[in-house]
């Protein structure tokens, strides 16, 4: 039995003079990364922290460095949610 996993591949961003900037381009993919893995966990920090092999004082640190906000928030100015929580 074998499984199938989706792999996303975000490509660097192209800032305004055309060039790509690689710190930019990390923090980009880490918040991806962080957001995927809230969603998939039901937004549950220490379970992410984990899975991520980072303490949870780092992943709320990345949170605020990356602008990712708790998940009351992120569904409340989703259009598609209605601000509901499931």
């Amino acid at each position: 039995m074998t499984t199938t996993e989706q792999t996303i591949i975000v490509a660097p961003p192209v800032l305004p003079n055309g060039t790509r900037s690689l710190k930019e381009a990390v923090r980009v993919f880490e918040r991806n990364v962080i957001m995927d893995e809230l969603q998939r966990n039901n937004f549950d920090k220490r379970r992410v922290a984990k899975l991520l092999g980072i303490s949870i004082s780092s992943l709320y640190r990345k949170l605020a460095e990356l602008s990712i906000e708790d998940r009351e928030s992120e569904l409340a100015e989703s259009p598609d949610s209605g601000g509901v929580i499931q």
